[in-house]
């Protein structure tokens, strides 16, 4: 098997799929890295060098075949990272090439069905991580953020806080993947990082945590508790950087 692999980047992946296009021959695509992919006996290793044209070439033809609609859902099925979804993604392309918009109405499809439902997992988790994400104050204006969630989508979530937090400078870590966002005086800018030093909170970042923990606690209905239902709307795994589910 030739094995193309590239660099992790989505223009990097774009790169190589150009390379594959009508290919069906014996091939795969890989991460550069990825610890968990064994090399065969018979594997050939090829390390594709990313190319910016190519990759908007591909762009672009993903999206006079599949239309906008299809490229955003190659763009969040990528983000998910979920294994063998770069040949997934290679195998829509080439369908939608050959049939155009109507792919995305063949949801069943084999060759469509991978990555819709990829596109839906890692899109689903950033709408949630929107909401679920607390800052605390680490200095003075200075605000920082941790998550892990499971798909790669720190830098549609980090885009969404800048939009709408763009008056002060903050950092979200993703601890999981040990890479940071960094929003400083309007520059959004990604970076690795294996921890984030968040420094001594201000006592009245604790006071704050206090009284939200205190306010969630007080309009709690304890005849009404569904803890079946709490779970299903907030995923034990989001909670330990909840504010509202620490204790201290």
């Amino acid at each position: 098997m030739k094995i193309h692999i590239y660099d992790g980047t989505f223009d990097g992946f774009l790169t190589a799929c150009g390379l594959l296009m009508g290919d069906c021959r014996d091939f795969d695509i890989q991460c550069a890295g990825r610890e968990d992919e064994q090399e065969g006996l018979f594997d050939r290793r090829e390390t594709v060098t990313t190319d910016i044209k190519e990759s908007l070439n591909m762009k672009n033809l993903i999206f006079r075949s599949a239309g906008a609609k299809g490229l955003n859902m190659i763009m969040w099925a990528f983000l998910s990272e979920i294994k063998g979804i770069e040949k997934d993604i290679l195998n829509y392309i080439n369908f939608a090439s050959e049939h155009g918009q109507g792919v995305n109405s063949s949801i069943a499809d084999s060759r469509v069905n991978p990555v819709f439902r990829a596109s839906e997992k890692s899109a689903g988790e950033a709408h949630r991580l929107k909401g679920f994400l607390r800052f605390i104050e680490a200095a003075p204006g200075k605000f920082c953020a941790e998550m892990n969630p499971c798909h790669n989508i720190l830098v549609p979530v980090a885009r969404h806080f800048a939009s709408r937090m763009s008056g002060l400078d903050w950092v979200i870590h993703d601890t999981l993947r040990g890479i940071t966002a960094v929003y400083v005086k309007g520059e959004l800018q990604f970076k690795k990082a294996e921890s984030v030093e968040f420094g001594e909170s201000e006592i009245r970042e604790r006071d704050f945590e206090k009284m939200w923990r205190a306010y969630f606690k007080a309009m709690a209905i304890t005849e009404r508790e569904n803890n079946g239902l709490q779970r299903k709307l907030v995923p034990k795994k989001y909670r330990k950087n909840m504010t509202e589910f620490k204790s201290y």
